[in-house]
């Protein structure tokens, strides 16, 4: 089993849990249900890192990117804050890392 996916997994898993939980703690507003929408693309993303296509990779890579901007955003224009931002995006930014080291060895690994 591939330890950086299954890494990235919990970590998108996780992430996904905190997202949710967000809706229930601070109520139905714009920003939670944004967070809620990004909770659950980031756990269905969890569940399809573990196979072996690079899309998965690129997808991880981008749709956290994307969730770091809004959340940039979201928290300069919201009335919501969210006291969780920075933890969500220091996540974002391992999973990003993550992915971009195993698209790295794959295309060494072709390399060879």
């Amino acid at each position: 089993m591939n330890k950086i996916r299954l890494s990235v997994r919990v970590l998108f898993i996780l992430t996904a849990a905190l997202h949710f939980l967000q809706i229930f703690f601070l109520g139905v507003y714009f920003t939670t249900i944004g967070c809620f929408t990004f909770g659950a693309i980031y756990f269905a993303l969890g569940i399809f890192v573990m196979n072996e296509k690079k899309w998965t990779l690129w997808a991880s890579i981008i749709l956290p990117t994307i969730g770091i901007i809004v959340s940039y955003v979201d928290s300069l224009t919201s009335p919501v804050k969210i006291a969780m931002y920075p933890l969500l995006v220091v996540i974002d930014i391992v999973i990003i890392i993550l992915c971009i080291f195993e698209l790295y060895k794959i295309k060494r690994a072709k390399a060879e």
